[in-house]
C-alpha cells in the first residue's frame, strides 16, 4: 500500500478491519493468525514490526507501532508493507482456508 504524504511522516499504528460474510451462515470471518508490518520505500528490504495476534472479530484492530521505531518512519511515498502468517476460517463450500480484509489504514502524523 503507498501512503499518502507530502512529507517525511511517522506511522504510529495499522488499523485492520476483517471482512465479515454476513450472506454466509454463522457471519464468518476470516482472520489471519499473525500480521507485521514494515514501512519502507524498497520492499525487498524492508525491517518488519514483531508479530501481532490478530483478533477473530470484524470491528477495527489497532497495531499500535510506537515501539517499533526502527520502522515507523515514512518518506513520501513510502509503502506499507504488510505480512500475513496463518489462517483459521475455512469456507464452508470448499472447506479451504481463506483470509479477507476489508481495508487497511496507516495512522500517525
Amino acid at each position: 500500500l503507498r501512503l499518502r504524504s507530502d512529507g517525511a511522516s511517522e506511522v504510529r499504528g495499522v488499523i485492520m478491519r476483517l471482512y465479515r460474510a454476513n450472506y454466509q451462515p454463522g457471519t464468518p470471518v476470516y482472520p489471519p493468525v499473525d500480521v507485521r508490518f514494515a514501512v519502507t520505500d524498497a520492499p525487498d528490504a524492508a525491517r518488519f514490526s514483531r508479530w501481532f495476534r490478530a483478533r477473530h472479530t470484524s470491528e477495527p484492530q489497532l497495531f499500535e507501532l510506537q515501539r517499533e521505531r526502527a520502522i515507523t518512519l515514512a518518506a513520501p511515498g513510502a509503502q506499507l508493507v504488510m505480512q500475513l502468517r496463518g489462517m483459521v476460517q475455512t469456507q464452508m463450500i470448499d472447506e479451504l482456508y481463506y483470509v479477507a480484509i476489508e481495508s487497511i489504514r496507516a495512522v500517525g502524523f
